[in-house]
């Protein structure tokens, strides 16, 4: 009985509950029917709104078209009388600009030189042909004899520069004469066929039934309008929709006009409604002409039919799908709750995924998830910018681009059978040859089997720059060491040897010149000496003076250190010369140490020549104007390529014993780092070294 009750109250409870489901159901029946009936209306307003726009931007397309052939007719014609006010009005001169003027255009047939009261000072006739042999010929010939006279004389009134059309034709010829005033009262005119000038200016209409109307300088229809609406366009009375469209062609309006079907049957069109648009054609220096376009709406019309029909098609699946979900909803309730919980779970395992990827995407390494047939799946951030934009889904090596070494491959062979694997600190050129070679380490991972499209995982991280700061930091350490050695020698050895020397030129000057030991002493003296030199460019070197910057001009300071050197490059027999660029722009520098710089480098490009060579000292702008290009050249011996990445460290040098320090680049490198600049050194054996400086114009950051 229990269970009895426990059924009587359900059945309502249920019976409420698909009440509320019809209720429910049919108010969303009804919002979609209301919501039909709007998208109709509103997909009729944007369909006409969309095809008045096409019409109107066709119409557009039309005029731009019919202005560039007729515009490039009138600039013939005034280029022509440019040319003939430049060559003068000899017999020779007018044949000449006449013949030019019948060639540059497409259409031209014929160009005379006529005065003021109509008589021919000289011409190019078209070619005479009797009817038979051609109506446009013949046509062509007749207006030339009728209206040529009457055209040129109309000229002549006008303004220079100004065109002046013949009179429409009665016969409907496509031919019209366009004449303008030379000087003298001449008149220079041109007769051109316009019928192919319009048929390369036919606009792409969007509907096959659309006609076009052009109205000429004297507001008449033109013989290449449509026959039909010529005729109607001609004797439509003022107050009918084609008297409107004329009214508004001829004031040069812009915009559109509506025809309906009862007005087209009376103008002979066929039956439908027509909208039509209108713009002006504007000439360069002569009078205005006009075009329309006509078309029948009955395309449009079917198309909105057929978009009806399709959203009530639409309208009808949708209540269809609200019945169907409807029945489904009350009859699935359980199954509701599960879908819910997987959509629940669904969403949870996106949110993972998306944050993975977020995270990888944020690494600043280089991370390659590689297929199961090798090709990459997926790629991070950090690496996406040095790949090709279409690496994913293409082999890994291939989307490297560079040259992949066997090592590599077997790399990514290992990891593919489930062998993790590493390199350390490899020299590859892995982005192709524009890049050039960096430094990586590089981790292959096995991911789980299961999934193909991630059997791989492969990390690539550039330590190139971390490699280079380590060496920085080792040789900024050295450097310092030696420092506080050399500043400790010198201080504890040049005072001893100041007191020798003073005690060896005290002898010197009690034994005298002609004494026995006196060649002796003096060369303790010039050894002494020797010794003083090394300690001072040890002092130099361990207490280098801060840069007392400013703008110095590069020019002033190598002359200066050329001509310092210039006994020590006569002695060697090597040339020395300067080639500082007019457009050289002045740079940060503290004067003395930039001459410094000079000096040092050229020492050594002297001491490398052999007699006869040559040393340079160059310097040019940057190419972004940045800075400045510092260059000592010289074509001596060069420097072995096993020495080239020793020749900064200090004491390092390749010169016999006694004949130098290895100090002299190590100071040139210290005054570069300490202005913000960089360099460099490009030596070949046999061939001569180059050092270059990149020196900046402005201050750093």
């Amino acid at each position: 009985m229990a269970t009895a009750a426990m059924g009587r109250a359900e059945g309502p409870r249920w019976q409420g509950w698909n009440g509320i489901a019809f209720a429910l159901l049919c108010a969303a029946i009804l919002g979609v029917l209301i919501g039909t009936v709007a998208i109709v209306r509103r997909a009729r307003a944007q369909l006409a709104s969309e095809t008045e726009a096409q019409l109107l931007a066709d119409a557009g397309e039309a005029r731009r078209r019919v202005e560039e052939e007729l515009n490039a007719v009138i600039e013939h014609l005034l280029a022509s009388v440019e040319l003939q006010r430049a060559v003068g009005q000899t017999p020779r001169a007018n044949r000449a600009v006449l013949s030019g003027l019948v060639a540059s255009g497409r259409s031209s047939l014929a160009a005379a030189i006529v005065d003021g009261d109509g008589a021919i000072v000289d011409q190019i006739a078209p070619p005479a042909a009797a009817p038979s042999a051609g109506e446009a010929l013949w046509r062509a010939e007749e207006l030339w004899r009728s209206q040529l006279a009457d055209t040129a004389r109309r000229a002549a009134t006008q303004p220079m520069g100004v065109v002046e059309l013949s009179l429409p034709d009665a016969h409907g010829s496509t031919h019209r004469l366009f004449a303008t005033p030379l000087a003298d009262r001449r008149v220079l005119a041109l007769l051109v066929d316009l019928g192919p000038l319009f048929q390369r200016a036919a606009p792409i209409v969007t509907s096959a039934r659309a006609r076009l109307v052009v109205l000429g300088a004297y507001g008449l229809p033109k013989a290449m309008s449509d026959p039909l609406l010529r005729a109607a366009i001609a004797t439509a009375s003022d107050d009918s929709a084609l008297g409107r469209l004329r009214a508004h062609m001829r004031a040069g309006d812009k915009g559109l006009l509506r025809i309906d079907e009862r007005e087209a049957r009376g103008a002979a069109l066929p039956r439908a409604s027509y909208v039509a648009a209108y713009v002006p054609i504007e000439l360069h220096n002569a009078r205005r002409w006009s075009l329309a376009l006509v078309v029948a709406q009955d395309a449009a019309g079917a198309h909105a039919r057929s978009l009806v029909l399709r959203i009530l098609a639409a309208a009808g699946a949708i209540v269809s799908c609200l019945l169907v979900f409807g029945v489904y909803v009350v009859g699935n309730v359980r199954r509701e709750t599960a879908v819910r919980e997987r959509l629940r779970a669904a969403a949870r395992v996106a949110h993972l995924r998306d944050k993975a990827e977020k995270i990888l995407d944020h690494v600043p390494v280089g991370v390659l998830v590689l297929a199961e047939d090798g090709t990459i799946s997926s790629v991070n951030r950090a690496l996406s910018r040095r790949l090709p934009a279409d690496a994913v889904g293409r082999p890994w090596d291939e989307a490297l681009g560079g040259a992949i070494p066997d090592r590599l491959r077997a790399l990514v062979d290992a990891a593919a059978h489930g062998e993790p694997a590493a390199l350390s600190g490899e020299r590859l050129a892995l982005f192709g040859p524009d890049v050039g070679e960096g430094q990586y380490d590089l981790q292959a991972l096995p991911i789980e089997p299961r999934s193909p499209d991630a059997r791989v995982l492969v990390v690539i991280e550039d330590v190139g720059r971390v490699r280079s700061l380590e060496t920085q930091l080792v040789r900024a350490e050295k450097l310092a060491t030696v420092g506080i050695l050399a500043a400790g020698i010198a201080h504890e050895i040049g005072t001893p040897l100041g007191v020798v020397r003073a005690r060896t030129e005290y002898l010197q000057g009690k034994l005298g010149a002609s004494h026995p030991q006196a060649d002796g002493l003096r060369v303790i003296v010039e050894q002494i000496d020797r010794v003083s030199r090394t300690i001072r460019q040890l002092l130099d070197f361990s207490r280098l003076r801060p840069a007392a910057v400013q703008l110095t001009d590069i020019a002033p300071v190598a002359d200066a250190a050329a001509e310092l050197l210039r006994l020590v490059a006569e002695r060697k027999q090597v040339a020395l010369c300067v080639a500082v660029a007019p457009d050289t722009p002045r740079v940060l520098a503290d004067p003395d140490q930039l001459q410094q710089v000079f000096v040092n480098l050229a020492v050594n490009a002297i001491d490398a020549c052999a007699p006869g060579g040559t040393v340079t000292l160059a310097a040019s702008a940057t190419p972004d104007g940045a800075g400045a290009d510092i260059e000592v050249r010289d074509d001596g011996c060069g420097i072995d390529p096993a020495h080239t990445h020793r020749v900064f460290d200090p004491f390092f040098t390749t010169k016999k014993r006694g004949q130098g320090t290895g100090l002299g680049l190590t100071i040139v490198a210290q005054i570069v780092r300490n202005h913000h600049g960089a360099v460099e050194l490009d030596s070949t054996p046999g061939a001569g070294t180059t050092v270059s400086i990149r020196w900046p114009a402005r201050a750093a950051a």
